[in-house]
């Protein structure tokens, strides 16, 4: 909205038949949007990992229209929680997130949920 209460501009984005949940937005240097969420479906072509996954979707504005350039989907076996999102001055990534399920074969997460944080670097968020 502008500072007069005018509509700027409205998105009906993206979903699957599945259920799909914004949690965290932000921006990076170019003012381009970052949409972290998690979903129980395959978003955009991706594949399904887990009961539930993470997604990233970043959107660049065309004139006056934003469009989606991308959207990753992350997950393990079991449910994959998204929690924020942060974007550092050299464009890397950090999401924080919790699974129930094994991050690593190592991994000795047999009940309860577990934190992990994601980091993608500029090469890999374009």
């Amino acid at each position: 909205y502008s500072e007069s209460g005018k509509l700027l501009w409205d998105e009906a984005f993206w979903g699957t038949q599945s259920s799909d949940k914004g949690i965290s937005i932000t921006t990076d240097k170019n003012n381009d949007i970052f949409i972290l969420g998690d979903t129980t479906g395959s978003l955009d072509s991706n594949t399904l990992n887990g009961r539930k996954d993470l997604f990233l979707s970043k959107f660049i504005k065309n004139k006056n229209q934003w469009t989606k350039i991308w959207t990753k989907q992350f997950g393990i076996k079991g449910y994959n929680n998204a929690t924020s999102i942060k974007i550092d001055a050299e464009d890397n990534i950090y999401i924080l997130a919790y699974s129930n399920g094994k991050l690593e074969e190592a991994s000795d997460n047999e009940k309860g949920d577990d934190i992990y944080l994601l980091k993608l670097i500029k090469e890999e968020n374009n």
